[in-house]
């Protein structure tokens, strides 16, 4: 009953994470537009993004477990899941607020060219490689 229990809500979660995240998360708020606000937005809106991101990854890595996969092979699956997952790791997770901001800042500054992206993409690319090492 368990097994069943976690595949249901695994199933449920997934998609409903997914759906938020393309949704309210990349409400299609440019870097232009998050550059204008106040610090303590601009980290609202970063954890944000980071929180849909360590749900969809752990939530995909137990649904890699019940299918027996890999992770990697899961998200070559589900690329849509993947994109957000892939921020989804302790090393992001456990940094203080102040320092996430701060890489995301820097990140944000040296990319202007980027800065009619939207901002879920900025705060993916600023992560990513931490999560990979």
């Amino acid at each position: 009953m368990r097994i069943v229990s976690l595949l249901l809500r695994s199933a449920v979660a997934m998609p409903l994470c997914l759906a938020l995240t393309t949704s309210i998360v990349s409400a299609e708020v440019l870097v232009n537009g998050w550059r204008k606000l106040d610090p303590i937005n601009q980290a609202a809106y970063m954890q944000g993004v980071l929180d849909v991101a360590t749900t969809l990854s752990q939530s995909s890595r137990e649904s890699a477990k019940n299918k027996g996969l890999d992770i990697r092979d899961f998200w070559k699956l589900r690329p849509d899941v993947a994109f957000y997952a892939s921020i989804g790791c302790d090393r992001v997770s456990q940094l203080p607020p102040e320092q996430k901001l701060a890489i995301l800042q820097k990140h944000v500054n040296n990319n202007p060219e980027k800065w009619d992206y939207p901002m879920t993409f900025m705060v993916q690319n600023a992560f990513w490689k931490m999560c990979e090492e």
